[in-house]
Protein backbone atom coordinates (compact mmCIF):
# COMPACT_ATOMS: atom_id res chain seq x y z
CA UNK A 1 0.00 0.00 0.00
CA UNK A 2 1.19 3.86 0.04
CA UNK A 3 1.36 3.90 3.01
CA UNK A 4 3.97 0.77 3.49
CA UNK A 5 5.80 2.73 0.77
CA UNK A 6 5.73 6.16 2.39
CA UNK A 7 6.77 4.47 6.01
CA UNK A 8 9.69 3.21 3.79
CA UNK A 9 10.51 6.90 1.98
CA UNK A 10 10.30 5.36 -1.23
CA UNK A 11 6.88 7.55 -1.39
CA UNK A 12 7.11 11.14 0.31
CA UNK A 13 4.71 11.81 2.58
CA UNK A 14 1.83 14.16 0.25
CA UNK A 15 0.35 16.86 2.33
CA UNK A 16 -2.73 18.29 0.12
CA UNK A 17 -3.41 22.04 0.34
CA UNK A 18 -6.29 23.13 -1.57
CA UNK A 19 -6.17 26.89 -3.91
CA UNK A 20 -9.71 28.00 -2.81
CA UNK A 21 -9.64 30.43 -5.76
CA UNK A 22 -13.45 32.16 -5.58
CA UNK A 23 -15.73 31.48 -8.95
CA UNK A 24 -17.11 34.99 -9.15
CA UNK A 25 -19.56 36.29 -12.07
CA UNK A 26 -16.44 36.71 -14.53
CA UNK A 27 -13.27 34.14 -15.55
CA UNK A 28 -11.19 37.64 -15.34
CA UNK A 29 -12.66 37.01 -11.52
CA UNK A 30 -11.41 34.11 -11.02
CA UNK A 31 -8.07 34.39 -12.46
CA UNK A 32 -7.63 37.41 -10.28
CA UNK A 33 -8.25 35.88 -7.10
CA UNK A 34 -6.10 32.62 -8.20
CA UNK A 35 -3.12 34.36 -9.26
CA UNK A 36 -3.25 36.08 -6.31
CA UNK A 37 -3.17 32.92 -4.29
CA UNK A 38 -0.66 31.32 -6.08
CA UNK A 39 1.62 34.62 -5.54
CA UNK A 40 0.94 34.52 -1.47
CA UNK A 41 2.08 30.71 -1.90
CA UNK A 42 4.77 31.33 -4.07
CA UNK A 43 6.04 33.81 -2.14
CA UNK A 44 5.80 31.47 1.30
CA UNK A 45 7.76 28.74 -0.63
CA UNK A 46 10.42 30.96 -1.63
CA UNK A 47 10.39 32.34 2.11
CA UNK A 48 10.88 28.59 3.43
CA UNK A 49 13.71 27.53 1.07
CA UNK A 50 12.00 25.51 -1.03
CA UNK A 51 10.73 24.90 -4.83
CA UNK A 52 7.32 24.29 -6.75
CA UNK A 53 6.40 23.61 -10.39
CA UNK A 54 3.27 24.59 -11.81
CA UNK A 55 1.43 23.53 -13.91
CA UNK A 56 -0.55 26.05 -16.10
CA UNK A 57 -3.83 25.46 -17.34
CA UNK A 58 -2.86 26.23 -20.98
CA UNK A 59 -0.10 27.71 -23.04
CA UNK A 60 -1.76 31.44 -22.56
CA UNK A 61 -1.70 31.34 -19.10
CA UNK A 62 1.03 29.80 -18.61
CA UNK A 63 3.09 33.00 -19.77
CA UNK A 64 0.54 35.09 -18.33
CA UNK A 65 1.30 33.89 -14.78
CA UNK A 66 5.28 34.32 -15.73
CA UNK A 67 4.38 37.37 -16.56
CA UNK A 68 1.86 37.81 -13.30
CA UNK A 69 5.20 36.59 -10.69
CA UNK A 70 8.03 38.75 -12.45
CA UNK A 71 5.66 41.80 -12.30
CA UNK A 72 5.50 40.77 -8.44
CA UNK A 73 8.97 40.61 -7.72
CA UNK A 74 8.62 36.70 -7.89
CA UNK A 75 11.45 34.79 -9.63
CA UNK A 76 10.35 32.19 -12.38
CA UNK A 77 11.05 30.60 -15.17
CA UNK A 78 8.75 28.97 -18.04
CA UNK A 79 9.04 25.55 -19.76
CA UNK A 80 6.59 25.30 -22.60
CA UNK A 81 6.98 23.71 -26.30
CA UNK A 82 8.55 25.90 -27.58
CA UNK A 83 11.53 26.39 -24.85
CA UNK A 84 15.00 25.21 -26.01
CA UNK A 85 15.96 21.61 -24.47
CA UNK A 86 19.21 23.73 -23.76
CA UNK A 87 17.37 26.31 -21.38
CA UNK A 88 15.35 23.41 -20.38
CA UNK A 89 18.05 21.92 -18.43
CA UNK A 90 19.77 25.21 -17.75
CA UNK A 91 16.34 25.64 -15.62
CA UNK A 92 15.61 22.46 -14.23
CA UNK A 93 19.22 22.48 -12.95
CA UNK A 94 19.41 26.02 -11.01
CA UNK A 95 15.78 24.36 -10.13
CA UNK A 96 17.36 21.82 -8.45
CA UNK A 97 20.44 23.67 -7.08
CA UNK A 98 19.33 24.75 -3.49
CA UNK A 99 22.13 27.59 -3.89
CA UNK A 100 20.51 28.86 -7.04
CA UNK A 101 17.49 31.49 -6.68
CA UNK A 102 15.34 29.97 -9.01
CA UNK A 103 12.44 28.56 -7.27
CA UNK A 104 9.68 28.20 -9.24
CA UNK A 105 9.31 26.99 -12.57
CA UNK A 106 5.72 27.37 -14.72
CA UNK A 107 5.05 24.90 -17.28
CA UNK A 108 2.24 23.85 -19.74
CA UNK A 109 2.14 20.46 -20.68
CA UNK A 110 5.93 19.58 -20.27
CA UNK A 111 7.11 18.77 -17.36
CA UNK A 112 3.76 16.35 -16.67
CA UNK A 113 5.72 12.95 -17.77
CA UNK A 114 8.65 11.59 -18.27
CA UNK A 115 11.31 14.07 -16.30
CA UNK A 116 12.70 13.52 -13.24
CA UNK A 117 12.89 16.65 -11.05
CA UNK A 118 15.75 16.48 -8.67
CA UNK A 119 15.13 19.02 -5.60
CA UNK A 120 11.47 19.56 -5.92
CA UNK A 121 9.48 20.26 -2.87
CA UNK A 122 5.75 20.69 -4.34
CA UNK A 123 3.74 21.17 -7.20
CA UNK A 124 0.63 23.28 -8.21
CA UNK A 125 -1.74 21.69 -10.48
CA UNK A 126 -3.78 24.21 -11.90
CA UNK A 127 -4.66 23.04 -15.01
CA UNK A 128 -8.03 20.52 -15.63
CA UNK A 129 -7.04 16.73 -14.97
CA UNK A 130 -8.76 15.10 -17.08
CA UNK A 131 -7.84 11.91 -16.58
CA UNK A 132 -6.84 9.56 -13.49
CA UNK A 133 -3.47 8.63 -15.68
CA UNK A 134 -3.07 12.24 -16.12
CA UNK A 135 -3.43 12.89 -12.55
CA UNK A 136 -0.91 10.32 -11.20
CA UNK A 137 1.59 11.41 -14.13
CA UNK A 138 1.34 14.41 -12.50
CA UNK A 139 1.37 13.82 -8.67
CA UNK A 140 3.89 11.29 -9.31
CA UNK A 141 6.50 14.53 -9.40
CA UNK A 142 6.23 15.18 -5.85
CA UNK A 143 5.56 11.59 -5.03
CA UNK A 144 9.05 10.43 -5.30
CA UNK A 145 10.35 9.22 -1.45
CA UNK A 146 14.10 9.93 0.35
CA UNK A 147 15.23 6.25 -1.29
CA UNK A 148 13.80 7.19 -4.61
CA UNK A 149 15.87 10.72 -5.26
CA UNK A 150 13.23 12.75 -3.37
CA UNK A 151 12.57 14.32 0.02
CA UNK A 152 10.69 12.64 2.91
CA UNK A 153 7.71 15.08 2.84
CA UNK A 154 6.51 17.51 -0.04
CA UNK A 155 3.19 18.79 -1.26
CA UNK A 156 0.70 19.18 -3.98
CA UNK A 157 -1.71 22.61 -4.40
CA UNK A 158 -4.83 22.21 -6.11
CA UNK A 159 -7.95 23.49 -7.45
CA UNK A 160 -11.05 22.98 -6.00
CA UNK A 161 -12.10 21.47 -8.73
CA UNK A 162 -8.80 19.34 -9.33
CA UNK A 163 -9.73 17.77 -5.71
CA UNK A 164 -12.71 17.34 -6.25
CA UNK A 165 -11.17 14.96 -9.81
CA UNK A 166 -9.15 13.07 -7.73
CA UNK A 167 -11.69 11.83 -5.13
CA UNK A 168 -13.92 10.95 -8.36
CA UNK A 169 -11.20 8.97 -9.80
CA UNK A 170 -10.42 7.81 -6.90
CA UNK A 171 -7.04 8.48 -7.00
CA UNK A 172 -5.38 8.70 -3.57
CA UNK A 173 -8.66 9.03 -2.31
CA UNK A 174 -7.71 8.87 1.60
CA UNK A 175 -5.40 11.22 1.76
CA UNK A 176 -6.94 14.27 -0.88
CA UNK A 177 -10.10 13.19 1.03
CA UNK A 178 -8.12 14.24 4.87
CA UNK A 179 -7.07 17.75 3.63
Amino acid sequence: TLTFLVNKKYLAKINFQVLNATRGDSQSEYYNDLHDIVKSECQKIISNKKNSIIFAESLSHAIALNIFLKNNNIENELIVGETPNTKRKEYLDRFGDEKDSLSILINFDILATGIDVPGLNSIMILRNIQSAIIALQILGRAMRGKLNGGNEENTIFLTKDNQNRLIEYRVLEDQVLNN
